[in-house]
């Protein structure tokens, strides 16, 4: 398994083995688009963030790997810069539950009864990766994965949006630099939605490793001020193989708390967690 595809594995990891208010659909109204700066454009897409600091979601999600589809229902809490908390099921019966922070990674499969307690330090050392907490946050907020406001960006208007894009990123290169990878050419890109400032869709090539990481979000709407996809998708394209995650949500609320709740039974084995080998 290259490197590349260790880094989005630990992301499918994490999530597999692990929104009460007025809800209104955005207007598809067309726009001429005016040419910005990269640092008008940025400080536009900081505006129009999700900053509420809890969230509650339910849903559904499908996971493609290997010519094999799984789908269930999902229940996601977010106590914004802290923890993400995900149960799964399958129709009624419960298959996982995790809480992923900024330092540990806790789940239960209450399938196979068996629990798993570690840190992100012993995670990235078995995966030769770097596992960020906030990768995950993006991807579950509808935010750019991986993007860094402080990066030099190009920008240009493509397909009625702004294409914002970079050939450096020092996120990126921190995911990398536990592959031992010092060099590695890559590319990324992001549109923004010119009515919100919202990203509508991230592309990151990693050159030489021939693998494309692709995050899309859609179905917009208005929740308590803040805009937010129903639809989410991910893509992994490798040489050996294209993985996708497709997220549906069919609820989200802001809330001024959440619970995340985490109980080991007593009859719960520990989960051996094998080393990916290369």
């Amino acid at each position: 398994m290259n490197n590349q595809f260790k880094i989005v594995f630990s992301i499918f990891f994490i999530v597999f083995s692990i929104t009460s208010c007025k809800v209104k659909k955005t207007n598809d109204t067309e726009i001429k688009l005016k040419n910005k700066s990269s640092e008008e454009l940025i400080d536009l897409m900081m505006q129009s963030k999700l900053n509420a600091k809890f969230i509650n979601s339910k849903g559904s999600v499908e996971l493609t790997f290997q010519d094999e589809k799984n789908s269930l229902r999902t229940n996601i809490r977010i106590q914004k810069d802290s923890a993400l908390w995900i149960s799964l099921s399958k129709a009624t019966l419960p298959v996982l539950t995790t809480i992923v922070s900024n330092d540990s990674v806790k789940f239960l499969n209450k399938l196979k009864k068996e629990y798993f307690l570690d840190n992100f330090a012993s995670i990235n050392e078995i995966l030769n990766t770097e596992i960020d907490y906030e990768l995950l946050q993006d991807f579950f907020l509808g935010e750019p994965i991986a993007f860094d406001a402080e990066e030099d960006y190009i920008v240009k208007i493509d397909d009625d949006s702004y294409l914002i894009s970079s050939e450096k990123s020092r996120k990126i290169e921190k995911l990398l630099k536990k592959g031992k990878i010092k060099e590695e050419p890559f590319l990324y890109r992001c549109w923004i939605e010119p009515m919100n400032y919202k990203c509508k869709r991230v592309v990151i090539n990693l050159v030489s490793q021939n693998t494309e990481l692709e995050v899309n979000y859609s179905k917009w709407e208005t929740i308590d001020g803040y805009v937010f996809p129903m639809i989410a998708k991910l893509k992994l394209s490798t040489p050996k193989d294209t993985v996708l995650l497709d997220m549906d949500y069919s609820k989200v609320d802001v809330l001024e708390s959440i619970s995340m709740p985490f109980n080991i039974p007593d009859s719960y084995g520990q989960f051996q967690f094998e080393e990916v080998g290369e």
